[in-house]
Formats: C-alpha cells, sequence, structure tokens
C-alpha cells in the first residue's frame, strides 16, 4: 500500500516539497536539541535520574512530534510542553510540592493537549487567532 505523502499532506496546495519540509524539520530539531543537554541536568537536582528524562524527552518528542503532525496535518512542534520541565523545576524548587505531584500536573496536561491536537478543537484555536499569530505557530 503506497501513500501518497504530497496528496495526505496537501504539500502542493501549500506550495511546499517534501524536501522543503525535512530542511524545515532538521533545522528546527538542531535549533532546540539543546533542550536534550539541559533538562536532564536540571531534573537532577531534583532527585531525578537523568538518563531516564533523557530517553523520556527522546521519545515524547519523537511520538508527539509524529503524533502531532500525522492528525493535525500541522507541522507543530512539542518543545514548549517539553519546556514546561523547567517550570516543573520552578514549581519544585519554589514550592513544598513533591516532582512526583508536579510531574502528574504536567502529564495531565500534556493529555489535554493532545486532544486538542487530535481533534477539532486545534482547528477552533487557530481560526479564533488573527492570522499573523496563526502564521507564527504553524
Amino acid at each position: 500500500m503506497k501513500v501518497d505523502i504530497d496528496r495526505f499532506f496537501g504539500l502542493s496546495a501549500q506550495k511546499v516539497t517534501i524536501s522543503t519540509e525535512i530542511i524545515a524539520g532538521l533545522t528546527t530539531f538542531l535549533s532546540m536539541v539543546y533542550i536534550l543537554i539541559i533538562l536532564p541536568d536540571m531534573q537532577a537536582k531534583l532527585n531525578i535520574d537523568p538518563g531516564a528524562i533523557f530517553v523520556a524527552i527522546c521519545l515524547i518528542t519523537v511520538i508527539g512530534c509524529f503524533l502531532s503532525g500525522l492528525y493535525s496535518q500541522y507541522p507543530i512542534v512539542i518543545a514548549p510542553a517539553v519546556m514546561l520541565n523547567v517550570y516543573l523545576y520552578m514549581i519544585v524548587q519554589s514550592s513544598s510540592l513533591s516532582w512526583q505531584v508536579a510531574l502528574g500536573a504536567m502529564f495531565i496536561s500534556g493529555l489535554l493537549f493532545f486532544i486538542v491536537v487530535v481533534t477539532s478543537c486545534h482547528r477552533l484555536l487557530l481560526d479564533a487567532m488573527p492570522y499573523c499569530i496563526t502564521q507564527s505557530v504553524i
């Protein structure tokens, strides 16, 4: 079963090519790879295994970006969601919450984001934004 990537994602209609999308994806990845270096070190200060955080970030990013692109057909990078780990660090450092409780709240947040992505809610959100902001988001 052959999948026509151009037709599935509507690349011609958007006046882009597969090679352009690959270059854009690699550029985005290279501009954000610092996350893989910073976050495990930060989370180690909270007594979280840095190796486990590194693997989790890699898996979540690959799976999340793949599902987001496949279902929404928009090139949405989930770096803002991954950077919630910085928020986790700040919350745990400044409050009496354990990292487990803060991580649970992050999981619920990620689940809500996933629901928005796989339903038509993301279209409602994009349509509600001014055009210039929508273009910066997608």
